[in-house]
């Protein structure tokens, strides 16, 4: 159905998106009335599914015919009023995209903000999203490339897609498609509260250690997402947003990360940051120490499952091959003593459980600090380097 979400009984399958909950306008009707543009455009979707309903009840040929007409007027009154002029929280909206957007891409952009704002499930499937440019099977192939990734639709940054599990990554009609958050709040004009120009501090070490540990939940929704069992997925359940969404979020709260620690005082001095220069840690590595640490001090689990760590880490399944070597016997986190496996890891393997050494969790969060890793002053790196090596993990990654 045109109206409907994607139907999937996967992880992504079409979402109750909690923070769209949060943002969603309280009265539709209310913000329209003062973007007469826009609420005209999406009255027209509107009715556009009221005749996906209709149509779908199997109507008599003429009434068909008459259905079809009245979907082909509303196409064009949409079509036609972005021609002309864009409502202005769209037109706004465009100036910021990545890649610019005719008129035909705007209507598929306003139709998924119908779409997030009429319905529970914020998600179309390609095939519904081209329900309303489309009469016929053919024309539906013609129109197909407005979904391809290299379109200026997907380019733009306003829309994400996602592939349901169980379905063929490069079937475009089979993906779902969804307006992205920050595209959400600049056409529905909500704002999130304002915050200090420039980026605030750390406090203490606590203080990193707790913004790491968000950076460490959000690192869980991505693995729940990437795969389909263990640990992640009973513990966070099916993903609310695809894959892709929560990396953007990583990135952007890493970027956070580095932008506080540059102008924290001493802030090589924070116990988990000093552990990262002491020991030349890098991104990864530091992400790992930081999940067990949480772990113990925050929940009190002690030790996490070696795959489950390393899935963690990991955007792929190709990739948590190569974060494999992260836990070798000779790799820097168990040559220093700072990670230590159990049960038949001497294999390299992918089983048995993982923990911080105990002097490294009493240096990160309090206790008596004897480390039984040291290194040489000589081998300490430059705080300002370490920095500017956590703008890419798996940049670093590859000089490991």
């Amino acid at each position: 159905m045109a109206g409907s979400g994607v139907n999937s009984t996967g992880p992504c399958k079409a979402m109750n998106d909690n923070d769209l909950k949060s943002e969603k306008p309280s009265s539709m009707d209310d913000r329209a009335a003062r973007q007469p543009g826009l609420a005209r455009l999406l009255a027209a979707f509107e009715e556009l599914d009221l005749l996906a309903q209709e149509l779908e009840g199997g109507p008599a040929r003429r009434q068909r015919e008459r259905l079809l007409a009245q979907k082909r007027r509303l196409r064009a009154e949409i079509l036609d009023g972005l021609g002309q002029r864009p409502p202005r929280a769209l037109a706004a909206l465009l100036d910021r995209a990545r890649a610019p957007l005719g008129p035909v891409e705007q209507a598929l952009v306003l139709r998924l903000l119908h779409q997030r704002l009429a319905a529970e499930d914020s998600y179309l499937s390609g095939r519904d999203l081209l329900w309303f440019l489309t009469d016929s099977s053919y024309e539906r192939l013609d129109h197909l490339p407005l979904l391809d990734k290299g379109g200026a639709l997907m380019k733009s940054g306003l829309v994400l897609s996602f592939t349901p599990e169980g379905r063929d990554a490069e079937d475009l009609l089979d993906r779902g498609y969804g307006l992205a958050r920050a595209a959400f709040r600049r056409l529905t004009r909500t704002r999130r509260p304002r915050r200090r120009a420039g980026p605030r501090p750390f406090i203490d070490g606590v203080d990193f250690l707790l913004q790491m540990a968000a950076l460490v939940r959000l690192a869980e929704q991505r693995a729940a997402a990437v795969f389909l069992d263990g640990y992640w997925r009973e513990l966070h359940g099916e993903p609310e947003e695809p894959v892709e969404e929560i990396e953007r979020r990583m990135d952007a709260l890493q970027a956070e990360i580095r932008a506080r620690l540059t102008v924290t005082r001493d802030a090589e001095r924070l116990p988990l940051l000093r552990l990262a220069l002491d020991f030349q840690l890098g991104d990864v590595e530091l992400l790992m120490v930081a999940a067990l640490a949480t772990q113990e001090a925050l929940m009190g689990l002690p030790a996490l499952e070696v795959i489950d760590l390393l899935r963690l880490v990991s955007r792929s399944s190709r990739d948590l091959l190569r974060r494999r070597g992260l836990l070798a016997a000779d790799a820097r986190l168990r040559a220093q003593d700072i990670l230590r496996l159990e049960d038949g890891l001497e294999r390299n393997g992918l089983t048995g459980e993982v923990a911080l050494a105990p002097w490294a969790l009493d240096r990160l969060v309090g206790g008596p600090v004897v480390a039984e890793g040291r290194i040489h002053p000589d081998e300490k790196i430059d705080f300002h380097d370490f920095l500017s090596r956590l703008d890419g993990s798996d940049d670093f990654f590859e000089q490991l």
